[in-house]
């Protein structure tokens, strides 16, 4: 995983911000210029090709395109892509680390994950991005002060979760386990599993894992099963029986029961709100 090491003296401005869908997902950056982009990825899964490395990116995450060097994205035949985006411009510096034990720990500027994996933290980012792209839409003007304030809040927080993430020692594993999580979601996924591919014992990981987010693995995982059962319900209309089936949750009641305890309400309840809204 790649981190942005961000150095600027300016406030930027919003160069757009908006919702994106496309049945042909793919882009490339040959041109660097001053700018970075924020996305959450709504809908379909994609390849991000950013300098020598190559990342696969999962609907949840939230992905940070620092333009200042080449860049490709594509997702594969017939998968349609959709997100929400804000670009940042201004003058900045960014070096890039291949690891999270490179970044000085007395680095003053903020530091970037290029990628945060579905979680809490991106639901919290995806929030603050959609507040942009509202305000920025409502004026027929330029892109108000507040957006930029706004944009640059959203990167302090990136910055923060990392810098959170570090003081547990957990930062890196964390992300390895919620990357692991999100490319197996479709099937039971067990500690001892993710011990054996992240070379730990299923304690150690726990541990550091319960450190660094205040969760168990265990209920992170069936958190993001609730949650990708909500979104195919409301983004793909898929019945209840059949989400379910799709994150390895075969016993209906079951799914039911889980759906209650990590949201709060009856599926019932969940899409009627989600109705309104």
């Amino acid at each position: 995983m790649s981190y942005g090491l961000l150095t600027f003296s300016q406030l930027p401005t919003v160069g757009f911000a908006h919702h994106f869908y496309t049945e042909e997902y793919k882009q490339r950056n040959e041109t660097p210029n001053s700018s970075l982009e924020i996305a959450y990825v709504k809908e379909g899964a994609f390849t991000a090709e950013i300098g020598s490395k190559s990342y696969a990116v999962q609907p949840g995450s939230v992905l940070v395109l620092v333009r200042t060097r080449p860049f490709r994205l594509y997702a594969a035949a017939g998968t349609p892509q959709s997100h929400c985006s804000v670009q940042l411009v201004f003058d900045f510096h960014c070096d890039f680390v291949d690891n999270s034990t490179d970044v000085p720990t007395d680095f003053s500027g903020l530091v970037l994950p290029l990628i945060l994996p579905p979680g809490a933290e991106a639901e919290q980012i995806k929030k603050e991005l959609f507040a942009i792209v509202a305000e920025v839409s409502a004026r027929r003007e330029a892109p108000p002060l507040s957006a930029s304030v706004a944009g640059l809040s959203v990167l302090m927080q990136i910055d923060r979760l990392f810098r959170r993430g570090r003081e547990h020692g957990g930062s890196l594993l964390e992300y390895k386990v919620k990357r692991y999580v999100a490319e197996h979601i479709h099937r039971e996924i067990t500690l001892q599993e993710l011990g054996d591919a992240l070379g730990r014992t299923p304690n150690h990981l726990n541990s550091v894992f319960r450190a660094a987010t205040g969760l168990s693995i265990r209920r992170y995982i069936n958190g993001e099963r609730v949650r990708l059962i909500g979104e195919l319900m409301t983004m793909k209309g898929l019945p209840f029986k059949t989400a379910c089936e799709s994150v390895a949750i075969d016993d209906v009641s079951y799914g039911y029961r889980l759906f209650k305890k990590y949201t709060g309400v009856t599926v019932r309840a969940y899409l009627e709100g989600e109705e309104k809204r």
